[in-house]
């Protein structure tokens, strides 16, 4: 509940001065809240704050208090302490505005005391208003945007005088490709209308092109005398590593058929001497069985030859592989030179 107590303590009531010495008692009743408690409680915390700033004269600092209690928590009782502050404060415009407003919601209230209160106070007002007319020259301008104090005024606006509060006050005009254009006004208390023109505006200049990157120079021919430095770099070979490495492989390769070999020489050797049992009268003379060991001796000959051909082959290759590899130490790679590049290594 916003109230404030009489001296009886047994009615409700807020009383303040007009200018022309008129009092006003605005009452204000328990309401139902229409914000959660919190909100509630804040907004009546700002409220009674907003009434002992009032009542100090410190207008400038109670109004705020009143608006911000109203947004937490709306109160046709609000509105009307709400329009008084910008009354004291000078600010008729507002004042007019907050008890329009306070009409507006006292007959969505039902609350006749509240109503009466409101339009009386609007129409004492509305003969003191201060209005601003503000028009435009230019009406081709494509995308014009008026702001006064920052707000931007609708094209309804436009041509019709506004209510606005006594003092200083900025106009500005703007459009793409246009410079923009401001003025100051200052409005005195009670003035009669006030027009303000917006001038053509000018064009803006047009922007700079933006800058041509420049193409970096060709690099330049190296002269056919140029000799690479001593000191240019080269890259370390592995060649010699790889080969080393297949050296070892093809040296196991040739083991492994010297190995094979040696063991068909043993089976050869195994199935003669079998067959000579199959052979009783002469070494050659012999029976079937014989003759079948005869036959497998030879094969594991001629498979033993062969194997230990192929073997001696790769032995020999991998020692020259090895051998022949060039030492950790070599290094080779390539240099650029006139017309080309060269080949350069050490070993």
């Amino acid at each position: 509940m916003r109230v404030s107590r009489g001296s009886s303590g047994a009615s409700l009531g807020l009383r303040y001065a007009t200018g022309v010495g008129i009092a006003i008692a605005l009452v204000a009743s328990s309401h139902i809240a229409r914000a959660d408690n919190a909100n509630a409680a804040a907004a009546e915390a700002l409220f009674s704050e907003g009434r002992r700033l009032m009542n100090t004269g410190d207008f400038a600092n109670a109004c705020p208090k009143f608006a911000d209690s109203e947004r937490l928590d709306p109160s046709v009782a609000t509105l009307l302490n709400l329009g008084a502050c910008y009354e004291k404060a000078g600010r008729t415009a507002s004042a007019w505005a907050t008890f329009r407003e306070a009409v507006s919601a006292a007959q969505a209230a039902r609350r006749d005391d509240y109503l009466s209160t409101a339009q009386k106070r609007a129409a004492a007002l509305e003969p003191t208003l201060s209005r601003v007319v503000i028009s435009e020259k230019d009406t081709s301008v494509q995308g014009l945007e008026i702001k006064r104090d920052g707000v931007v005024v609708t094209q309804a606006e436009w041509g019709v005088p506004i209510p606005v509060d006594p003092g200083a006050h900025v106009i500005e005009a703007s459009a793409p490709l246009k410079k923009p254009w401001q003025t100051t006004l200052t409005i005195a208390a009670g003035a009669a209308p006030t027009t303000v023109e917006i001038p053509a505006l000018e064009d803006a200049p047009a922007p700079p092109p933006a800058p041509v990157p420049l193409a970096a120079p060709p690099p330049a021919a190296p002269s056919a005398n140029e000799i690479p430095a001593p000191d240019a770099p080269v890259h370390e070979s592995t060649v010699g590593n790889s080969q080393r490495t297949i050296g070892v492989v093809v040296g196991v390769v040739g083991v492994i058929g010297l190995g094979v070999g040696t063991a068909f020489i043993f089976s050869a050797k195994s199935s003669y001497n079998d067959s000579l049992t199959h052979c009783p009268t002469a070494k050659n003379v012999c029976d079937a069985t014989g003759v079948s060991e005869r036959d497998s001796a030879l094969k594991s000959g001629n498979f033993a030859t062969v194997a230990y051909s192929v073997g001696a082959v790769a032995v020999a290759s991998g020692v020259v592989l090895w051998f022949t590899a060039p030492t950790s130490h070599s290094r080779v790679g390539l240099v650029p030179a006139p017309g080309g590049a060269l080949i350069r290594g050490e070993f």
